[in-house]
């Protein structure tokens, strides 16, 4: 079931949105990156065209362009490098505390920017944690990532099975590696980071003796959000 809702922008523009009553499917979503193919039709929403600006679909009598390709994945937590670093030894959990947006529904990834020096590559695990418990949240430990050698960037570590996350509840984004490397952070909240210098990088456990600083870490989690959020899209009248 697709519902239109309207929304005047001014200028007696108006665009409106498709609030689908399920997540948007994968192919939904390989649909819109892709820019669509013309003739598929997804959701009853035939795609009759596309340029550099959207994917032109039909409903009906009417064409649609779409603004906004209503990815069914958000984040939430410091997507910015840091002005600041610091070292991060081998077992040493370290992480930042953030709240959970209203839509939240399961935990995707955690993505971290970090850096090595010269040596071997270092192998880095997200680790998720209730705040209020200081306790791993069923299946928050995810899939190692390769950290190379004298390298620095984003890095990602996806989680085998998705755990739930609860709205509006602070939690502890972490990661743990098995060698040094260098994190980034900025002037945070009091008590926003959190980090544990006695834990395992091969059995990571829950982070219950963690230190505290006033640091905001350069790391995000991404999420797959539920209900009505899952499935809007923005789109304009042709």
């Amino acid at each position: 079931m697709i519902t239109i809702v309207r929304r005047p922008m001014g200028d007696g523009e108006i665009k409106m949105g498709f609030e689908l009553a399920e997540k948007i499917s994968k192919e939904w979503i390989k649909l819109i990156e892709r820019n669509g193919r013309v003739g598929s039709e997804v959701y009853g929403l035939k795609v009759v065209g596309r340029d550099k600006r959207g994917t032109i679909v039909r409903l009906g009598k009417d064409s649609f362009k779409i603004l906004h390709d209503g990815r069914n994945s958000n984040n939430f937590g410091y997507e910015t490098k840091g002005g600041s670093s610091l070292d991060v030894g081998g077992d040493i959990m370290q992480g930042c505390m953030f709240t959970s947006p209203a839509d939240v529904s399961t935990a995707t990834s955690l993505t971290f920017y970090v850096s090595t020096t010269a040596g071997v590559t270092k192998h880095v695990k997200a680790v998720l944690v209730l705040h209020s418990t200081l306790a791993i949240v069923p299946n928050g430990v995810g899939t190692p990532v390769d950290v190379p050698a004298s390298s620095s960037g984003w890095k990602t570590s996806s989680f085998a099975t998705p755990p739930t996350l609860i709205p509006n509840t602070e939690y502890v984004l972490m990661m743990i590696p098995d060698g040094t490397v260098t994190i980034y952070y900025t002037a945070g909240a009091v008590n926003q980071r959190h980090a544990d210098g006695s834990n395992s990088y091969a059995s990571p456990q829950d982070p219950t003796g963690a230190f505290q600083a006033n640091d905001k870490v350069s790391i995000y989690c991404t999420y797959t959000p539920g209900g009505a959020a899952a499935g809007k899209m923005t789109v304009q009248v042709m």
